[in-house]
């Protein structure tokens, strides 16, 4: 997807100016061709004009444990609306250690561990709350390698208010259900002939 070339901005910031318009905007190239500064520049226009800031979670060999991955993503809630806090306590005190030998080969966590999706029902509950467009920034998602991690995510875009927004960069196209958001006109899709 593509638009015409502008004086001011490459054709990919002209795209993420309407990302509010979608629940997943999905950024995928290679490595080196810019995805992250793309992103940061974007942010840098956004500040000026938005009252919130983005969550950023930055992937590596640590956060790719599901529960650091858990830890790192309910953290930055709180810097959203300190009402996450408690749950964000709450949770992590009762589920502590729990994850960590589990298989990350599961492929559902939603039922199969209640606890989780009750826990990221309490989130979305908390999003609700919030006024304004705001958006959740994923980089590297390519180095995720728990299937419970995909799971959740998953999870978090089919229920997510129509103001919350999650920007995902990748150096390929993750295993969420792409075909069906793109059906659905929920994905901005960003490639490397926009950036």
């Amino acid at each position: 997807m593509s638009t015409p070339q502008s004086d001011q901005f490459c054709p990919a910031q002209e795209l993420l100016d309407h990302g509010n318009q979608y629940k997943l905007i999905l950024i995928v190239a290679s490595s080196g061709t810019g995805k992250t500064r793309l992103i940061q520049q974007w942010v840098q226009k956004w500040e000026k004009t938005s009252q919130s800031l983005p969550i950023w979670i930055f992937i590596d060999s640590r956060t790719n444990n599901f529960s650091e991955f858990l830890n790192k993503l309910t953290s930055e809630f709180i810097k959203w609306d300190p009402i996450f806090e408690a749950h964000v306590d709450e949770f992590m005190a009762s589920v502590k250690g729990q994850f960590e030998n589990d298989s990350p080969d599961s492929e559902v966590i939603l039922g199969v561990q209640p606890q989780i999706e009750n826990f990221v029902n309490q989130l979305l509950n908390g999003m609700m709350q919030l006024t304004g467009d705001r958006f959740i920034i994923i980089l590297n998602y390519d180095l995720i390698r728990d299937q419970r991690i995909h799971s959740m995510i998953e999870y978090l875009i089919d229920y997510l208010p129509p103001n919350i927004h999650l920007i995902i960069s990748s150096q390929d196209y993750p295993p969420l259900q792409i075909p069906r958001l793109r059906a659905r006109r929920e994905l901005l899709e960003i490639g490397s002939d926009d950036i």
